[in-house]
């Protein structure tokens, strides 16, 4: 059984030292860790907050009900499930309740009669998800999954407005959710994710739906530490002057406090501020910050208060940088970066968004042993400014630049660049797409490109890119560092582009839509040539 504590904290000076009696300017960082996943996970309560407006007819809604039937099967009786229709109003289809096999079947026939009607009313489907919720109990994770295909023109509508909505109710359960199509308003569906202490992702197919469904409640049960917050107390002579690319803090009795995103199983996140240091005449050791971090451990009820001073050397002489630290400051500067990348480009300024993003990577590039191949959440982080930079400067069209946002949204670099789709599958979310997969053949690919030929088998879920974080490399400056994914559906292999630049192409035609594939074809991505064979 395993000692680990939930979460730990570490923190860091971005310098070895401040001069004796001067001015210096500096960043505190504070590095959450998360520990392994609890043996037996929680309990799950969650309500499917799903859009019926008039756009969810077809396809759409087919494939949610779809993904929903398969998933309400796989979870226990210990858990339960409501599920929430929004429209011009709100309706309750079903109450929270234990998924019995006669709840699956019940919500299962209703869910095959639904007709979508009207408008979106995003905020009373929060509002109505939030008021069926039980009380919480301590060995339970709560949560709501809202997906919507169209933009909120009912109620609140403005990402701020819902986002507010959302954080209050947040010391009580966690909101994702999901943006279906190319209709969708990834700013409101994100900024909810992040007041929620929940994740965003886009469903830019029916293809894809179940997956992203399933991986969305399957990373509540990876949930280890929840109600995060860090309360932070300057010393003598140290001003906070920013918070970079993080919360903004709430000011209480005992300090600044931060409410901070939950904590998954084996993450890491930073939280990365701007100091202004007033240093002492005297030498010796001097508190910068003052800091406690309390969470809940995830499941149970005990509320964890974990201490954390950091202070740095008053010495003559110029300070030395501390990389570690410096790292993290860049990573949270490329967050900055790139939300600022997007509201240029949203005014159509592309060479703008392009040159902020160049800004940072330069910064990247001097820190000391910078290696943009070592596959380090630093080169990790660079590799996906190479990718956002070229997409900007290819002047995108507006559609392609929404398609190309939303994809992006789903990381953060303060979180290591990794995509939330990216995230291997654990528990219940491997369970759905082993239900998803089907009975699939053996299957490889015969990777050719201008090192030889290997050959590659393939699992059920399987992405193609640049660097080694995927699980078929291609080290190519034409490959995009996540540019395709290949996953098993209903007894076949599917191609998936994700959005990329070049582009992915299946026997010479690019694919701007899944595509099944048979033996023998050859997929083209970037200078690569890939053939799909089975045994």
């Amino acid at each position: 059984m395993s000692t680990s504590p939930p979460l730990s904290i570490v923190s860091l000076f971005d310098q070895d030292a401040v001069r004796t009696g001067g001015d210096a300017t500096g960043h505190a960082v504070f590095k959450l860790l998360a520990g392994p996943a609890a043996e037996k996970r929680p309990a799950l309560t969650v309500v499917f907050c799903i859009d019926m407006s008039s756009s969810m007819q077809g396809p759409p809604i087919e494939a949610v009900v779809a993904s929903m039937t398969r998933l309400l099967g796989l979870l226990e009786e210990q858990d339960q499930a409501g599920v929430v229709l929004f429209a011009d109003e709100a309706t309750v289809l079903q109450s929270p309740a234990p998924v019995t096999p006669g709840l699956v079947k019940t919500l299962t026939g209703r869910l095959h009669r639904l007709t979508p009607f009207g408008w979106t009313n995003i905020e009373a489907g929060l509002r109505t998800a939030a008021g069926v919720m039980p009380v919480r109990q301590t060995h339970e994770r709560q949560a709501v999954l809202l997906l919507s295909d169209g933009e909120p023109n009912r109620g609140a509508t403005r990402p701020e407005d819902l986002a507010d909505v959302v954080a209050s109710y947040r010391a009580s359960m966690a909101v994702s959710t999901l943006g279906y199509g190319p209709a969708h308003n990834e700013r409101v569906l994100h900024a909810m994710s992040e007041a929620g202490a929940g994740q965003y992702a886009y469903i830019a197919d029916p293809v894809e739906c179940a997956a992203e469904i399933a991986r969305a409640v399957g990373a509540q049960a990876e949930v280890v530490a929840d109600q995060v917050t860090l309360t932070l107390r300057p010393g003598e002579g140290v001003e906070i002057d920013a918070f970079v690319a993080s919360p903004a803090p709430r000011f209480g009795a005992d300090g600044l406090r931060l409410a901070l995103p939950d904590a998954l199983a084996h993450d890491e996140q930073a939280l990365v501020l701007r100091l202004n240091v007033n240093a002492p005449r005297e030498g010796g050791e001097h508190m910068l910050l003052d800091a406690t971090l309390r969470y809940r451990a995830v499941p149970g009820a005990e509320v964890h208060e974990v201490p954390c001073a950091l202070s740095v050397r008053v010495r003559p002489g110029d300070p030395v940088p501390v990389r570690e630290a410096r790292v993290e400051v860049v990573l949270a500067e490329a967050d900055e970066a790139r939300a600022a990348g997007w509201k240029l480009a949203d005014a159509g300024h592309f060479d703008g968004a392009a040159s902020a993003l160049r800004q940072v990577m330069a910064k990247m590039e001097a820190i000391e042993g910078h290696d943009a191949q070592d596959g380090s959440r630093l080169s990790e982080a660079y590799e996906q400014l190479v990718d956002e930079v070229l997409g900007y400067e290819t002047k995108p069209s507006v559609e392609d630049y929404r398609n190309f946002r939303r994809v992006q949204m789903g990381m953060k670099m303060s979180h290591g660049a990794q995509h939330v789709s990216d995230r291997k599958a654990q528990g219940i979310a491997a369970e759905a797409l082993r239900e998803e997969a089907g009975s699939v053949r053996p299957a490889r690919l015969r990777v050719q490109g201008a090192g030889g030929e290997q050959v590659v088998r393939l699992g059920l879920e399987n992405t193609i890119g640049r660097v080694a974080g995927n699980d078929i490399v291609l080290g190519s400056g034409a490959v995009s560092k996540r540019h395709a994914r290949i996953v098993a559906k209903g007894g076949r292999y599917v191609l998936v582009d994700l959005k990329t630049t070049n582009g992915s192409y299946l026997n010479g035609q690019r694919v701007s839509a899944p595509r099944v594939l048979q033996p023998g074809d050859e997929i083209a991505v970037g200078d690569r040539t890939l053939v799909f064979e089975t045994d």
